[in-house]
């Protein structure tokens, strides 16, 4: 019992003389735990973070944004009295139903397209960037899924000049020409990325544009 006695009582000498030492080791032991905490922690949060991106990710890719053009016909005066009557330098105008046919929002960013007349072979140019393309909408907008807006482009007929003073009636099918609009529809889902739709339609006498089966130019990302 004496020996138990001495042995405690030297260990409290210990404690004693040694008790600055101790409480800074105890110290530096806590401030390491609490370090390996927080990287523990941030580390647990930042694959969370990464976790429920992936899935955000996941999630629109499978319920993704299609942008399709549904149908292109003609509006205005031509509506009216058939493409027929159209002549060199007369105003064209052409109405689009484009419509998201996706899961979620479509923000279509840029849109241009071209009208083209021919009377032999389809002309072999898909330059939407070079010769004059124009915008389809001037500004930014959101297709919610299922949504359609329509909308209105304007074009001009260049075909054959007449003489100076002379005027030709019904030029489009007196001299047999054909007309052709490709476009292109650029736009974003959520998370930022970007696809592309485009698109090639010829008139129909009697209807309307029909879809030319060409992948260069018709085609959806």
């Amino acid at each position: 019992m004496l020996g138990v006695t001495s042995y405690f009582w030297r260990i409290i000498d210990f404690l004693e003389k040694y008790n600055g030492a101790i409480t800074a080791l105890a110290t530096v032991a806590i401030g390491i735990f609490t370090l390996v905490l927080v990287i523990v922690t941030r580390r647990q949060a930042k694959l969370t973070r990464e976790s429920i991106d992936l899935a955000r990710t996941e999630f629109i890719s499978t319920h993704r944004p299609i942008v399709r053009v549904r149908r292109v016909y003609l509006s205005a005066f031509a509506a009216r009295f058939g493409a027929d009557n159209i002549s060199h330098g007369d105003n064209v105008e052409i109405e689009l139903i484009v419509s998201n046919a996706g899961d979620t929002d479509a923000h279509i960013v840029d849109s241009r397209y071209r009208l083209y007349f021919f009377q032999t072979t389809a002309p072999e140019d898909d330059s939407l960037q070079g010769e004059y393309p124009r915008k389809i909408i001037n500004e930014k907008i959101t297709l919610a899924p299922g949504e359609s807006k329509r909308l209105f482009v304007t074009g001009q007929a260049v075909m054959t000049p007449p003489f100076i003073g002379e005027r030709i009636m019904r030029q489009f099918a007196s001299e047999g020409w054909h007309m052709h609009i490709i476009g292109l529809f650029i736009y974003e889902d959520d998370s930022g990325i970007r696809r592309e739709t485009g698109f090639l339609r010829e008139w129909q006498r009697g209807g309307a544009f029909r879809k030319i089966e060409d992948p260069g130019y018709e085609y959806e990302d």
